[in-house]
């Protein structure tokens, strides 16, 4: 069994033996789901930042038909990258005019920042997105798709943990970097700004939750490999056992007919008692048949007999 596999099958039978882990697994999935719904809402708000005239939204500003009388734009929406074409062509137009120049040059500073914190933000909370999906994926296929087998899932806090920082980060970051912005234009935070950040702080307080659940599984995965290893133990001993009795009986067996040998060789012997070669091939037979003394008198007859044809 590889180390994966018998992990795997020690986490999925501790979480089998916890009772609170199905609702408490439930409870972080859900805290997940709603992390990833507000990140899309984010994402899609029309309401980062709102001011009398209009709100915005990370990429494109929407005009109200009042203000839109004034003559201030000339469409109802307009995105981050036309307000920045537009105010920065006034700006180069009448760099040479030392106050339009300086006034359309801070308008066009201010929406090129505006412009590179909304895609800031924007990139991070679809990485934030990706991370959340693939922590719900993992778990779902862990799961294999049975809410029965919830006690089963695999939470990965670092997922979780990415969700909620990524998402926190595009908020404050967009915030730092609008900063200026916000303060000189007399703009307010929308409702964007604070569901991602509550968003979030919720996949955040999600990790926090999967790594309280460590210690209980780290004393469970303890007990389940200390059971896993005593029964390898008692295996190993048993099979140990066993080729042990198989090594006494192959003795014994062995024995037995190096025994029916020495009782061959020694008829042959008593059938030619004048033959010292009889004698030698009783003696090999009883030294193989651990019966030494009795071969050392056949070795001594046989001596004896080849003595007497040497006279």
């Amino acid at each position: 069994m590889s180390l994966k596999t018998y992990l795997y099958v020690s986490f999925s039978t501790i979480m089998q033996e916890s009772d609170e882990s199905p609702s408490r697994k439930g409870t972080i999935i859900g805290m997940v789901c709603i992390c990833i719904v507000l990140s899309l809402v984010g994402q899609f708000s029309q309401h980062w930042q709102s001011w009398d005239a209009a709100h915005a939204s990370l990429d494109t500003t929407y005009w109200d038909e009042e203000f839109e009388t004034f003559n201030v734009g000339d469409f109802a929406t307009e995105t981050n990258s036309e307000a920045v074409n537009y105010w920065c062509s006034l700006a180069q137009e009448f760099e040479n005019d030392e106050y339009f120049g300086e006034y359309y040059g801070e308008i066009c500073d201010n929406l090129r920042v505006q412009k590179n914190a909304g895609s800031l933000a924007s990139i991070l909370l679809w990485i934030s997105t990706a991370t959340g999906t693939w922590f719900l994926v993992v778990a779902y296929r862990s799961i294999g798709g049975s809410k029965q087998n919830l006690s089963l899932a695999i939470l990965d806090h670092r997922f979780s943990l990415a969700t909620g920082v990524l998402m926190v980060s595009s908020s404050l970051i967009w915030r730092v970097m609008m900063n200026d912005l916000i303060n000189d234009w007399e703009r307010s935070l929308g409702s964007g700004f604070y569901l991602t950040l509550v968003g979030g702080l919720i996949g955040i307080v999600a990790s926090a939750m999967i790594l309280r659940l460590h210690p209980e599984m780290s004393e469970m995965l303890d007990r389940e490999k200390s059971r896993i290893q005593q029964e390898n133990e008692a295996k190993a001993r048993t099979e140990a056992d066993a080729k042990a009795v198989a090594e006494a009986a192959a003795k014994d067996s062995e024995l037995l007919q190096r025994t029916e040998e020495a009782v061959r060789a020694k008829r042959e012997a008593e059938l030619n008692p004048n033959d010292p070669l009889s004698w030698l091939r009783m003696a090999e037979a009883m030294d193989a048949a651990n019966r030494h003394e009795e071969a050392e008198r056949c070795r001594k007859t046989a001596m004896e007999l080849m003595e007497k044809e040497t006279l």
